[in-house]
């Protein structure tokens, strides 16, 4: 409760300052930000990092990515963001879950992993953005979860495949 007062208040502050003495926008503005707190202050951090994971997922698929990613969904929603913050130009990312049938015939399961998918990298720079987002994953202490995500480049895979 208290992570959500103070995120609240730090809201409020922020967008505060940048309203100012603007007794339009204070008007428009005033309902929406006692929403927001209101919201927030009553939302366990849990359902917070829900409701920001759904910026890059599907509803439907959401419930399925957080059983793969388990107690880790605040590392997925971090790794998430810095994809989107270092390669969002590549358009992305977006979270899908992907399923590999390699050794299914062997142990009956299929393998499932987190897809963070970007639509306009090519092969060459699939590469480097897979190495450089496991890298920082490890850093950060995301090892567990790193092998659990897999960062796909839609074009790069088109051009595997060509």
């Amino acid at each position: 409760m208290i992570y959500a007062e103070l995120l609240s208040r730090k809201l409020l502050s922020r967008i505060g300052r940048r309203i100012g003495d603007n007794i339009h926008l204070q008007r428009i503005f005033t309902p929406i930000i006692s929403q927001t707190a209101m919201i927030v202050k009553y939302m366990s951090k849990e359902e917070m990092v829900k409701e920001m994971l759904a910026r890059y997922v599907d509803r439907e698929e959401l419930e399925k990515i957080l059983k793969i990613a388990g107690d880790k969904i605040g590392d997925l929603l971090g790794t998430a963001y810095y994809v989107e913050k270092h390669y969002g130009h590549y358009g992305g990312p977006r979270l899908t879950l992907l399923e590999f049938e390699e050794d299914y015939e062997e142990t009956g399961e299929k393998w499932v992993v987190i897809g963070l998918v970007l639509r306009d990298c090519g092969y060459e720079e699939w590469d480097m953005i897979e190495r450089n987002v496991k890298e920082w994953m490890r850093e950060q202490g995301f090892e567990e979860l790193a092998g659990r995500v897999l960062v796909v480049c839609v074009r790069g895979f088109k051009e595997m495949l060509s």
